[in-house]
């Protein structure tokens, strides 16, 4: 019984078991679901019509919850350069 379970897990591409690797099998199921594409930069990655139709679906019901205790969006950037930073830095001091 445990080989069939094992070749049926094959034949969904996945190599990592979520108990034994959270992270490793996420990685997998997001780029096999074809939530995601990996990106020439190591650590970035583009997010594909799935990935972003999941997201505005829980950025809207966010945005509502959040709305209801009258906090108000903000965004921050994703990358800081090491130059803003020892700007950022200097205006604190």
């Amino acid at each position: 019984m445990e080989n069939s379970k094992v070749k049926e897990e094959t034949v969904l591409g996945l190599t990592y078991k979520k108990d034994e690797s959270f992270w490793k099998w996420y990685s997998e199921v997001v780029a096999n679901g074809e939530m995601i594409e990996h990106y020439e930069i190591s650590g970035l990655f583009t997010l594909l019509p799935w990935a972003i139709s999941v997201w505005e679906i829980i950025k809207s019901f966010f945005d509502a919850e959040i709305k209801k205790m009258k906090i108000k969006n903000c965004y921050f950037p994703l990358f800081v350069s090491p130059v803003n930073l020892k700007k950022q830095k200097d205006h604190g001091e």
